[in-house]
């Protein structure tokens, strides 16, 4: 008999993203991304996919509860730590609250 298992909503988040917090910069927040056939880097439906996949990974770890903005996305740079080759880091920067 063959039965598939079900995908997990969270399953291509974990497969093709990842939040990482450097011990040394805990101020910086990267998310790391990769493009596969399925999620392309040009694509809209993609690009919404992965802000989803990226407000996830924040609730998850309780970070950027007043927002959150896109500051850069860039490829790695040569000699940056990337052992899972994700194709794209992107910046992320906390909001703020207006008294704080």
């Amino acid at each position: 008999m063959d039965q598939a298992i079900d995908k997990s909503m969270d399953f291509d988040r974990h497969r093709y993203s990842r939040l990482v917090q450097p011990f040394d910069h805990p101020e910086r927040i990267y998310f790391d991304v990769s493009f596969p056939a399925d999620f392309p880097q040009d694509n809209p439906a993609a690009a919404a996919a992965r802000m989803q996949w990226l407000e996830a990974w924040l609730k998850q770890r309780r970070l950027c509860a007043t927002g959150h903005e896109v500051v850069k996305q860039r490829p790695f740079d040569f000699l940056e730590d990337n052992p899972a080759g994700y194709q794209q880091r992107w910046e992320i920067r906390c909001i703020a609250n207006a008294g704080t």
